[in-house]
């Protein structure tokens, strides 16, 4: 699509109006932090590559601001690569500060890294690149939409997505930002049937975000359907193909952990370090189911929000189910399913500690709301999330976890 098409829908005034919101949301946060202390106890739960300068009576730095929680643990990778430790040591055994690293997936701190050689300063590399992709991804994500849908629901879905109160995580030192990109991208080639080049990306999405691993079965099931009068033998060679090319990145990454610490799945071990110093992988899985389901039955006694489970992320499986129950064959079946393995795959492979910052990505469910949702109900939804990502971001800020 042409540049000039896009501006005579009259996108650029959408966009100019999202640029200005977050120019506003920016000043914002930069007036907060002239105001604001940190919440410590939160503060001190969280590691610090890059101190907040409020924590030491220091004046506030928007940029550094903004580099909350995981958000160091991307700069120190970004600044030191990834240390070089025995993996093979029990939890106990081994230095938080390093070995927790390997949880971090290496693509999204390596372009960073690539960033940062012409910039010289990670927090600005960080909030410069961020920014970027907010806009990139939000054109994006229009286009993608528009092949599928109108003009006006392509917008819509924009603005819900990039809009959603905890979206703020966007525009932070996290990897959500660039895993949206790559997760835009393959839809779009899922949807145009061009699956060796969805396997690639795919393969990329692996070595940046976790959630991504069970999308794989959306890419080979989306390619054996539209194999259907091809042999069987073509089937099995064309799957082991994509497999291949989706897994290499991956696989490349495992033999790298191997060679840095003597464990290939070091970045899986090391998780049990948030959780628990006794449960090692795959047993720590059982104890977080257990624990969700848990959660979900004394949900009337959890907090409303706070470090562990909470009111407000049990709400949010329960809502997002409710919202894949109305929109199952209302969309695309390949973006339904994308939107139900984020759902799902927390929910058996982790705590619910993060659960409501994993589904800014989930944009299929923005996609059907912007369907959904004519008039003035889409308008105080989005006034809703305007206003609740002003909210979060105070807290954010703030060192509160939110999620």
């Amino acid at each position: 699509m042409r540049i000039s098409t896009i501006f005579k829908k009259g996108f650029l005034k959408y966009l100019l109006f999202f640029t200005l919101l977050n120019f506003i949301l920016y000043f914002f946060i930069w007036g907060l932090g002239q105001k604001t202390k940190i919440n410590v106890v939160d503060y001190n739960v969280g590691y610090h590559y890059f101190p907040d300068p409020r924590a030491l009576g220091q004046k506030p730095d928007i940029f550094k601001s903004l580099l909350v929680f995981d958000a160091q643990w991307y700069m120190k990778i970004v600044a030191e690569g990834y240390p070089k430790i025995l993996g093979n040591l029990p939890l106990q055994k081994l230095a938080v500060a390093d070995a927790a690293t390997y949880a971090f997936f290496p693509l999204y701190p390596m372009v960073v890294f690539l960033v940062n050689k012409m910039v010289n300063n990670i927090p600005l590399t960080i909030f410069i690149f961020s920014n970027f992709l907010i806009l990139f991804n939000f054109l994006l994500l229009y286009l993608f939409i528009k092949t599928i849908d109108s003009d006006r629901v392509a917008i819509k879905t924009a603005l819900l997505t990039f809009l959603f109160p905890m979206a703020i995580v966007l525009r932070s030192g996290y990897a959500e930002t660039f895993f949206l990109t790559l997760l835009i991208i393959f839809s779009y080639l899922i949807s145009k049937k061009k699956f060796s080049s969805a396997a690639v990306i795919y393969g990329l999405m692996t070595i940046t975000k976790a959630n991504s691993f069970p999308l794989v079965l959306i890419l080979i099931y989306e390619a054996l359907k539209s194999q259907g009068k091809f042999s069987l033998i073509k089937k099995i060679q064309h799957t082991i193909f994509l497999l291949f090319l989706s897994g290499l990145p991956l696989a490349i990454f495992i033999y790298y952990c191997f060679q840095k610490t003597g464990n290939p799945f070091i970045f899986l071990k090391v998780r049990a370090l948030w959780y628990s110093n006794t449960l090692n992988w795959p047993w720590l899985l059982f104890s977080h189911l257990l624990d969700n389901l848990y959660a979900m039955v004394e949900f009337p006694f959890l907090k409303f929000h706070q470090f562990a489970s909470s009111k407000v992320e049990v709400v949010t499986v329960a809502l997002i189910l409710y919202l894949l129950i109305k929109s199952y064959r209302k969309i695309p079946s390949f973006l339904w399913y994308i939107s139900f393995l984020f759902w799902l795959f927390p929910i058996l492979t982790t705590t619910l500690l993060s659960y409501t910052r994993y589904q800014v990505v989930s944009f299929p469910i923005f996609y059907f709301l912007a369907k959904k949702l004519m008039g003035w109900r889409y308008v105080i939804l989005l006034a809703a999330f305007v206003v609740g990502i002003f909210i979060v971001s105070r807290y954010f800020v703030g060192w509160y976890w939110v999620g």
